[in-house]
């Protein structure tokens, strides 16, 4: 029997977590520069150590958007300290039953540290090159004792502790990382996102499987550069890759019913090739199985948000598994909201997603109601977000807008019968519909009583406001003490309901700005 090689008492992992949890407070709390890059390197270390969910948990971190933060998470995705060879040798003979000198002709003794197993290249004795991930000795126990303490383990990432369900939580949680530790299952998610993906371009690695089980998982090795690597590619590789990257999630999502749900940069490699570039998929262990119910009702809120005036999100939400009894109070906030979480798909233009800005948009829309719109969603969907969080990120990364519409109009209109049919939980309230929000921003200049300019806009538009409006009456209206980032957030608060934004008086000319 293989020896652990990790800590996997509750007692050694509850201390260790609780250093963690102190680097963690202190990187959240110290406007200290010194302080907190001496936390965050302490933390980075503590995490990758402890292995297991708490090295999930820096990787999640990792693909933070904030510059500083996922640099100094990086290094627990594909460069964290290894396990020396010899402590796998042993999993690797028990699983083949044989000793493993018989099966490779060499291999590389550093392997890639991941958080639950570690990855060395190998060349097999008839000349294949082999990934072979090997499970770490003791993972499944330090995982349990991890589990009885996610409240602690969230602190680093902001904590699941205040008024999540985490029995819930802990079985969302649970239930993935046993799939994520049975290596036969990972084979079989494998092959099938590689049926799946046949025609997206996305390259997933052969499972060989005679050199396969429960705890060592054997691939053909694929090669491929970072995303750091991609970033230095021409601006048009780039936004073909883009292109890529989204239509693989969405026909992923929507027509396959697959997600790779651990996006990290250690699982992601890319291709510039002679025609498209390609994505190089690795770790299949984390692979979310979305049901055909909860995909159409998905692409019907976010079609519906954009072309159905009457529709109501909340009963879309309610189908999607959220708590009717906490969502409720909040309902009338929904449309606005679905207006900034779909809001890639706003237009069939390029989106660019610096113009986004959700945290602050979703702030202002939702208030004091944020966690109560957190905790009543169900826990499952996290897989969901953090494959759709992953997307983002590369992105971001990548600096190059894409149309989102490109892809999903297909996908509507291959599925429109389906969602017509769709049987919503509870009735529509035309009190909560999108029919609530503005539909324009409308810009008007008089002079003298004559109109001399009207520009009408989506609503969308408003929280681009600075943007728009021009300079010399921005400082006219700031004079007032008046700031136009209050006015936009001030329609925001509102739901972006129908309302005069401002009126200025210029000498003859007059400008109005309200929405409709």
């Amino acid at each position: 029997m293989a020896k652990s090689v990790i800590a996997t008492s509750t007692l050694r992992r509850a201390a260790d977590l609780g250093r963690a949890g102190f680097h963690g407070l202190k990187l959240r709390g110290s406007t200290n520069e010194v302080v907190r890059d001496n936390a965050r390197l302490h933390l980075v270390q503590r995490l990758g150590r402890l292995r297991g969910l708490p090295q999930k948990m820096g990787q999640i971190l990792s693909m933070s958007e904030d510059e500083e933060t996922a640099d100094a998470f990086a290094p627990l995705t594909d460069s964290a300290e290894p396990v020396p060879l010899e402590a796998l040798l042993p999993v690797m003979a028990e699983q083949w039953k044989r000793e493993p000198e018989t099966v490779f002709g060499d291999i590389d003794a550093h392997g890639l540290a991941a958080s639950l197993g570690q990855v060395h290249r190998a060349t097999l004795r008839d000349g294949r090159v082999v990934a072979i991930k090997v499970q770490y000795p003791g993972i499944r126990e330090a995982v349990e004792a991890d589990l009885k303490m996610l409240g602690w383990l969230s602190e680093p990432v902001g904590g699941l502790s205040r008024g999540f369900d985490l029995a819930d939580y802990r079985r969302a949680i649970r239930d993935s990382l046993n799939e994520e530790l049975d290596y036969v299952r990972e084979a079989e998610h494998q092959r099938a996102y590689a049926d799946a993906s046949g025609e997206l371009n996305v390259t997933v690695p052969q499972v060989v499987d005679e050199l396969s089980g429960p705890r060592v998982l054997t691939t053909i090795w694929e090669d491929g550069q970072t995303i750091r690597e991609v970033k230095d590619w021409p601006a048009e590789t780039r936004k073909a890759l883009g292109r890529q990257m989204l239509k693989h999630f969405l026909f992923m999502l929507f027509d396959g019913g697959l997600l790779h749900a651990d996006p990290h940069s250690g699982n992601y490699r890319f291709r510039a090739g002679d025609g498209e570039p390609q994505i190089v998929l690795y770790d299949f262990g984390c692979v979310r199985v979305v049901p055909e119910q909860e995909r159409l009702t998905l692409l019907r809120l976010i079609h519906d948000t954009y072309h159905t005036r009457d529709a109501d999100p909340y009963p879309f939400f309610v189908k999607l598994g959220f708590d009717p009894a906490t969502l409720e109070p909040l309902r009338h906030k929904l449309p606005a909201l679905c207006r900034v979480l779909f809001d890639p798909f706003s237009s069939p233009m390029k989106f660019d997603l610096q113009f986004w800005r959700r945290s602050e948009r979703i702030g202002d829309i939702l208030g004091d109601d944020r966690w109560n719109f957190r905790i009543s969603g169900p826990a499952r969907l996290i897989f969901v977000l953090r494959a759709f969080h992953g997307l983002v990120y590369y992105l971001r990364e990548l600096q190059e807008p894409v149309s989102w519409t490109q892809f999903l109009r297909p996908l509507i209109a291959k599925h429109a019968d389906a969602m017509k049919r769709l049987e919503l939980p509870v009735p529509a309230d035309p009190s909560s519909s999108f029919a609530c929000l503005a539909k324009h921003l409308c810009i008007k200049v008089t002079d003298s009583g004559t109109v001399k300019a009207k520009v009408t806009l989506p609503a969308e538009a408003i929280d681009e406001l600075q943007n728009i409006i021009d300079p010399h009456v921005q400082e006219k209206i700031e004079s007032r003490g008046i700031t136009l980032d209050a006015l936009v957030r001030k329609a925001r608060v509102s739901q972006y309901a129908p309302q005069p934004i401002f009126s200025l008086d210029d000498g003859p000319k007059r400008y109005e700005v309200w929405l409709e």
